[in-house]
């Protein structure tokens, strides 16, 4: 379930980032401003990473992982809403940079907190087949959607709800400290019966 939902959302930031100047100056956004927003994304990706990161000490990596994906799906919802509104262009940049830029830390995190540092290597480079493909193909269907449809407006929309599937995923998907208790559980039982028998 973590693969396939870190595989969706990298599907849907592929294809904000290689057809959102395209998106916003189909909107009537001016292009100059276009590719500046876009390239905002990277300044507005900063505080994200430090703040998330800050709270993981306090609060589980895979909560605060759903939640940036949430704030990723909020954001496109912003932008294909209100995309010919300079402001809320830039209320976009802001919500989804800093949900971006959280995102591959927390991964990190909750990778390593599922896994283990030991095995982190071999399952990221497992995971790294379908979300790569899934990455890939992002941009190939929102061009192909263009084509026939003449606006991305559908692609974005499919791309917010792309987030918001990965985040119930994500939700889902058993907490690292609720796997070691059953772990820590079963090992206890079978001390116990253990005892049982020897007396």
């Amino acid at each position: 379930m973590l693969t396939a939902s870190l595989a969706l959302v990298m599907l849907g930031s592929t294809v904000v980032f290689v057809r959102q100047v395209a998106f916003m100056i189909s909107h009537g956004t001016d292009a100059v401003l276009a590719a500046t927003l876009s390239g905002m994304l990277g300044l507005a990706s900063l505080p994200g990473r430090y703040v998330f990161n800050v709270l993981s000490s306090r609060i589980s990596p895979q909560k605060l992982l759903t939640l940036s994906v949430v704030a990723q799906a909020a954001g496109i919802v912003v932008l294909v809403l209100a995309a010919s509104s300079l402001a809320w262009l830039i209320l976009y940049v802001l919500i989804y940079g800093s949900a971006y830029g959280a995102f591959s830390p927390l991964r990190a995190s909750v990778m390593a907190d599922h896994f283990g540092r030991r095995a982190y290597g071999a399952i990221t480079a497992g995971q790294g087949i379908p979300v790569a493909l899934c990455a890939s193909l992002g941009p190939l269907a929102a061009g192909w959607l263009y084509d026939v449809l003449h606006h991305y407006d559908l692609a974005f929309w499919l791309c917010a709800g792309a987030f918001l599937l990965a985040a119930t995923g994500l939700a889902l998907a058993p907490q690292p400290n609720e796997r070691h208790d059953g772990t820590t559980q079963a090992h206890s039982m079978t001390g116990e019966d253990m005892v049982e028998s020897r007396g």
